[in-house]
Formats: C-alpha cells, structure tokens, sequence
C-alpha cells in the first residue's frame, strides 16, 4: 500500500510537527494561499482556488492518504481546503489539523459523484455555500474598512450609484469609486476567487445582500425593544 501525506499551510511556520504522523511513503506540501514561502528542502505546490485544489489532490497517486492541515491557514484557505477534500476522499484516508501543536483527527463528508464534471463555478457556488457564511462575516468586520463597509451596504440593500452614496456620506464618486474598486480587490484575495469570476454590483448584492438583511433585521429588533 502506498501511502502519502499532504501537508496544507501558509506561512513560513516549522513543518515539522506536521510531519510526526506516521511514516509515509511521500509528502507533499500545499500552499492553498498566497503567503507560503517554498523554502530549500520541501517540494511545494501552490493552489489558489478550489478548481487548482481539486485538480492538485486528484493527480497525486497513492492508496492510502494523510491531510494534514496546519493551524496558520486564513478563514479562506481553510474553507477551500476542507471543499476541496470533500471531493478527493476515499474512506480509508485521514484528515488531521495542527491545533497548538497537537495533531487531531476531524471529520470531513465526503461527496459523491466525478469530480472531472464538476465546473470550478459550481464547485465555488454550491461547495463553498456553506463555509463563505461565516467567511462573509470575518471579510464583513475584519478586511473591510467602516467606510468601505457603509458603501457596501448602500449598494448591497439600496442598488445604490456612487453619485447617490457619494452624495449619501458628501463625498465626491471618485473616491465613492475608490472605494469600490477596493471591496473588489479585498474580496478577490479573501475569498480565493478564480480570475475568470467577474466583480461586479451584481456579484456585491448577491453574495452580501443576506448577511446585510440579517444585521438589519437585528438591528431593527434591538431599536423595537428600546
């Protein structure tokens, strides 16, 4: 039986508790981001996206398969990994993440069906549902600047222009413009979107407009009790 493991991390953190799990016939390390530093002594792979994990992991020959997840990967590149995996796994295989240096064993479903018919639009669309929820709410409060933030939101809920929102906040459309051209730079890199996924006010509205009407509702609900 031929056994392999395939390591999953970002940044430029010691691989080497990583490796302490079973001996294996071949590693390979993955950079599912664009933080990793490739280093002199491991072969790296570097995927971007759920589509290149998938067609990564697929071409990797071996029976038995250890993913080993380290604890330095963004919200993004996590909830591509675990997508990804949902695709690749066998039942005999393993999935474990470094949590403080210790190794533990999680559970991942997997899906059924050919991968190689599955686009990289409806894999980003139907796998990631669920995890871009709360990757949405990190991007929400943690990439995204307020006043970039307060745009989003006029044009997620509103449909609104930038003359509008300019006027809105008395700002001149250029730096409403700016502004927006920001939010779709941020949500290119947060999300791991392919290139081929346009940005657009369209795109805004549909994947934000959810988690904008949530916080309204409770934002309604907590003036109604006041």
């Amino acid at each position: 039986m031929r056994t392999v493991k395939v390591i999953f991390y970002d940044k430029n953190k010691p691989v080497v508790k990583l490796l302490e799990e079973g001996s294996v016939d071949e590693v390979v390390f993955v950079h599912p981001g664009s933080n990793g530093n490739d280093g002199d002594s491991h072969i790296v792979v570097k995927a971007f996206s759920i589509p290149e994990l998938v067609n990564i992991l697929t071409k990797i020959e071996g029976d038995k398969f250890y993913y080993v997840i380290s604890d330095d990967l963004k919200p993004s590149s996590l909830a591509n990994v675990l997508s990804a995996l949902q695709f690749v796994l066998k039942p005999n295989d393993e999935v474990l993440i470094c949590e403080q240096d210790e190794l533990k064993r999680i559970p991942v479903v997997m899906w059924g069906g050919p991968v190689k018919y599955i686009s990289g639009e409806e894999i980003f669309y139907q796998v990631c549902k669920t995890p871009r929820k709360w990757a949405i709410n990190g991007f929400l409060r943690s990439v995204l600047s307020p006043n970039e933030r307060k745009v989003l939101r006029e044009i997620v809920l509103r449909a609104a222009s930038s003359s509008q929102i300019a006027r809105k906040f008395g700002k001149s459309p250029k730096t409403v413009e700016h502004q927006i051209r920001n939010i779709y730079i941020k949500a290119r890199e947060w999300f791991n979107l392919p290139k081929e996924t346009p940005l657009d006010r369209k795109f805004l509205i549909n994947h934000f407009r959810e988690a904008f009407t949530k916080r309204r509702l409770r934002r309604d609900r907590r003036v109604a009790q006041h």
